[in-house]
């Protein structure tokens, strides 16, 4: 029997216990380190009440960041310090799960094992890594995402049914396709929109100043529209039609490639473009042709990561939850589209008569759970706008969780 494959992970842990105390809080802290089969490193860190042990959540952090873990020390710190206090304080334990690896243009290979998917699977392994715990056996285990981490604790609680309980915070519930549209259209200041149209004005330096081709039909410059705005439209009516007619069909990632390269290729006509401009989309500058500006952008574009989020269907996960779901969303949310989240939520419960979700949409938020207000700034002389976290955020929470526990 050849271990090596029986085995699901190894785990090496390093449990180094260590006490912070904070405004009379005492957090026991024990960070933990798992090895995958591909021998890719998990770092988790484990904050404890010293006592009172009801529960225990695994906080997923962003699929896409460094990783960072919460400084006590430091009122300003932005990764949660808040929420870990918050749970602590009222007896949930938060191990706290990185991402694997770091993002930037020069690991995008690396980037291609963090995906909604292999999240989810260092999750259900960080759940059976306590579960194996004396312990923590029979302590409730539950998983918290927020936002784009939402869906993997959608796709866990869904698939696993060892799971205690499941927090999904500004989770996207429509088509994360849908989804896209969505934020083009009525706030396009936000996400990878601005990114998108910055790639867009890169893509047309490589065509005439006055016109270009799109699907055999030749757009020329005028004042009523304007080139660079038909470019523009052209260009993400093409993307569009690579997530809704591509990515939506297809499942293996070097033909949604393929299709997505030739579509935009002969869209544009790009083969009559005999010009090459350096430009640096790697991190390392070179002189492309526009065929060899689309290859490295859709493969760029549309990394494994990407594909597996835009593949995100809400329908196909919440029918599946049968453990307690907490669905927490913000009224002034631009980041997803709440409206339709919430609808969408609501028609999938009521569709499938299920009894086991709760939805909460926390007023006069946004996306962070932050509430603005006026301050004046008199120095300045003038009118100012600062953030507050609203304290309804960590007490919806908290109140869910205490009534869990009874």
């Amino acid at each position: 029997m050849n271990i090596k494959n029986n085995i699901i992970f190894l785990l090496l842990t390093a449990f180094i216990s260590s006490c912070y105390s904070y405004d009379n809080q005492k957090i026991t802290i024990e960070k933990v380190t798992y090895y995958t089969e591909d021998s890719i490193p998990i770092q988790s860190t484990l904050y404890l009440p010293q006592s009172n042990l009801k529960s225990i959540i695994i906080y997923i952090l962003s699929i896409d960041q460094e990783r960072r873990f919460p400084d006590f020390r430091s009122k300003k710190d932005s990764i949660g310090y808040r929420e870990i206090l918050e749970f602590v304080s009222s007896g949930t334990g938060v191990c706290l799960l990185s991402p694997r690896v770091k993002q930037s243009i020069n690991n995008i290979e690396l980037m291609k094992t963090q995906t909604t998917e292999t999240v989810a699977t260092d999750v259900e392994k960080a759940y059976r890594f306590l579960k194996m715990q004396p312990k923590f056996s029979h302590v409730p285990i539950g998983v918290m995402g927020y936002s784009a981490t939402g869906v993997v604790a959608a796709k866990v609680a869904a698939r696993d049914s060892c799971i205690d309980f499941a927090l999904l915070i500004v989770t996207p519930s429509i088509p994360i396709i849908d989804e896209a549209d969505y934020k083009w259209t009525n706030h396009p200041e936000t996400s990878a929109v601005p990114f998108y149209k910055s790639l867009f004005a890169e893509f047309r330096t490589f065509f005439p100043k006055d016109y270009f081709t799109y699907k055999g039909q030749v757009m020329v410059n005028s004042q009523k529209n304007p080139i660079e705005k038909q470019f523009e439209d052209c260009a993400r009516e093409s993307i569009r039609t690579i997530n809704h007619n591509i990515i939506s069909k297809i499942d293996n990632y070097d033909s949604i490639q393929y299709y997505a390269k030739k579509l935009i290729k002969e869209n544009f006509d790009t083969k009559s473009l005999t010009q090459q401009n350096l430009l640096n989309l790697t991190g390392k500058p070179r002189n492309y042709t526009a065929d060899e500006y689309v290859d490295e952008l859709i493969k760029f574009w549309y990394t494994p990561q990407d594909i597996d989020f835009l593949k995100w269907e809400p329908n196909d996960y919440y029918p599946k939850i049968n453990v307690p779901t907490l669905m927490l969303f913000a009224e002034n949310d631009i980041n997803i589209d709440a409206k339709g989240s919430i609808e969408n939520s609501k028609k999938i419960i009521d569709t499938y008569k299920k009894t086991n979700f709760t939805i909460q949409v926390i007023p006069n938020v946004d996306h962070g759970f932050y509430e603005p207000y006026d301050t004046i700034s008199f120095k300045e002389n003038n009118k100012t706008y600062t953030k507050k976290r609203s304290e309804l955020y960590f007490q919806s929470i908290l109140d869910w969780l205490k009534n869990m526990h009874q």
